[in-house]
């Protein structure tokens, strides 16, 4: 009788991870607790959990609690997905994440990963995780954490190495980067075959295929063929071209990863790209009206059953194949340990496929990247290890080191200005990084 535990659940993520972990027959006994600080949050993603209960007749508790100390007893998954000092995408401080950097010439239109917002991110991030890896500790020794929390591959190092606790990374963009080609290539899904190794938003598809068949002499052919899609995603369609493999992320979302594309107006213009995301400094975000929304009212009104079509994410997926012992393969962030991408190195976090059974997840190990991608990727794990040891050694100086090595502000500012807007970052929000000196 599995209890899984979602900190930071009073959103659309709480309500869609408690319907996948549903949708299991095996998973339909036990507890889901809801955390989430805001009690109406909290109260309303408990409500929308239980007409799911309620809708499959599943023998499972639902909870919903402001005080993760209070439901964490005895978990034996926890799920990771809250954002610290404000709205995830809206809203103080992420305002000053993108506002600061772009006042440099960085136009960033997401910055939730890597970047100078996706630094001062994990930066502000880390201490309340720790925070919650202690708790976890005293009243769930057991339990397994799946992260979903950005940036990705900074916190998950770093949450490897704050505690033993079981951690994984999850994202998306490989899965649903998978549909997408399979659509390209004009095969069903279940009939693709690939393998996709990197760091997380930067997963390369260095194999894909159906049976024997090579699948990149047709996805290249069609993805320059179709214009509208080529204009959507030149970025991805570039990097294929110039590099020799897809990216496993969106192309407005991975502009920000290299010194290709955004660090002039005249880079942007070229490759369709706009400037940095807009952001409203008093917003609340999306999450603050997503139970006021018509779709979530009618289900919590009876009107309308939860749709318990599976999502795609693998957290319910990893807790189906612990629970059962049943296999099951997918794409999480793990440490490097062993090698599993021999040619990056043993102590980052790397994203490739993983078996998950009984015993939890078991990465991988897949070739050596390409040369060249590699280096790619080894130009973020570099800023990853900074940004890390800022946080363990509370180190001002290596925060800011990590943010002028970042691709895209080398390629854009001075160094001058690069520690400049790696201060103003800093000093925007002292309450949450002020322990760094």
């Amino acid at each position: 009788m599995p209890k899984t535990v979602i900190i930071g659940a009073g959103n659309r993520w709480g309500t869609r991870l408690s319907a996948d972990i549903l949708a299991h027959e095996a998973l339909r006994q036990g507890e889901i607790a809801l955390v989430d600080l805001v009690p109406d949050r909290a109260d309303n993603v408990a409500a929308y959990v239980q007409r799911a209960v309620d809708q499959v007749k599943a023998k499972v508790k639902v909870t919903g609690a402001t005080d993760r100390r209070k439901v964490l007893k005895g978990a034996d998954f926890i799920i990771m997905s809250y954002h610290v000092g404000g709205p995830s995408y809206d809203g103080k401080p992420y305002y000053y994440d993108i506002s600061i950097p772009n006042k440099y010439g960085i136009p960033q239109r997401v910055g939730d990963t890597i970047g100078p917002a996706g630094v001062v991110r994990f930066l502000r991030t880390m201490p309340v995780m720790v925070e919650m890896l202690r708790d976890i500790e005293k009243l769930a020794p057991n339990a397994r954490v799946l992260n979903y929390v950005n940036p990705m591959a900074m916190l998950t190092w770093a949450g490897n190495e704050a505690s033993n606790l079981p951690f994984v990374g999850l994202c998306h963009s490989v899965q649903g980067t998978a549909e997408d080609l399979a659509e390209l290539a004009g095969i069903p899904a279940e009939e693709l075959r690939f393998t996709c190794a990197g760091v997380n938003h930067m997963g390369w598809f260095v194999e894909l295929r159906r049976g024997t068949e090579d699948l990149y002499p047709k996805i290249k052919a069609a993805a320059t063929k179709d214009r509208d899609f080529f204009k959507k995603e030149r970025v991805r369609i570039e990097l294929m071209l110039q590099f020799g493999a897809w990216p496993a992320e969106g192309s407005r979302h991975h502009s920000e990863y290299y010194p290709y594309f955004l660090s002039s107006g005249a880079k942007r213009r070229h490759y369709g790209l706009g400037g940095a995301r807009k952001v409203d400094p008093e917003g609340l975000g999306r999450n603050a009206t997503y139970f006021q929304e018509e779709r979530a009212q009618n289900v919590l009104r009876g009107k309308t059953p939860v749709d318990l079509t599976p999502s795609g994410e693998f957290a319910a997926v990893i807790i189906n194949s612990i629970v059962t012992g049943t296999p099951s393969r997918v794409h999480v962030n793990v440490m490097n340990g062993g090698g599993l991408i021999g040619n990056l190195p043993p102590d980052c976090v790397v994203e490739v496929p993983c078996l998950v059974d009984e015993n939890g997840w078991h990465g991988c190990a897949v070739e050596p990247l390409p040369s060249q991608l590699a280096a790619l990727s080894l130009a973020h794990i570099n800023v990853h290890r900074l940004a890390v040891e800022a946080w363990r050694e509370k180190s001002r100086e290596k925060a800011i080191h990590a943010i002028m090595l970042d691709p895209l502000t080398a390629a854009t500012c001075t160094l001058d200005d690069a520690r400049a807007m790696g201060n103003e970052l800093l000093d925007s929000q002292p309450e949450l990084v002020g322990y760094l000196k």
